[in-house]
């Protein structure tokens, strides 16, 4: 849609966004995605379905150990979080972002291919 609109101007745009998935449970997802919803999976997609699987670990981690459904202790478990999710590695660092989260930098060259953009 984005190139559709832009027409020449979108060799112009760079765009920053989550890492294209690659991981075996990734293809796994958009099989199951594109089944279900007759479209390509986005990269909102794929971290929302990797945000609900680290809250629904989270709170069977809460369960099973018996501790009271408290933020506090939500907070703890989420904290905790060291899993493989769709989107790969999923662990927090102390300022409760990804330890690992991968991006990639890509624009479109004149005649609408999408283009990596290399360099700082």
């Amino acid at each position: 849609e984005f190139r559709a609109a832009a027409g020449p101007a979108a060799s112009h745009a760079w765009f920053v966004l989550p890492a294209e998935i690659s991981s075996a449970a990734g293809k796994q997802f958009a099989t199951e995605y594109r089944a279900r919803f007759s479209r390509e999976p986005d990269a909102l997609a794929y971290a929302a379905y990797d945000a609900y699987s680290v809250m629904q670990r989270a709170l069977e981690t809460m369960k099973a150990s018996h501790s009271p459904m408290t933020g506090e202790n939500l907070q703890k478990a989420l904290a905790a979080t060291d899993m493989n999710g769709v989107t790969g590695a999923i662990a927090f660092d102390r300022n409760h972002d990804l330890k690992d989260a991968t991006y990639q930098r890509w624009t479109y060259d004149a005649s609408a291919n999408k283009v990596p953009v290399q360099g700082p």
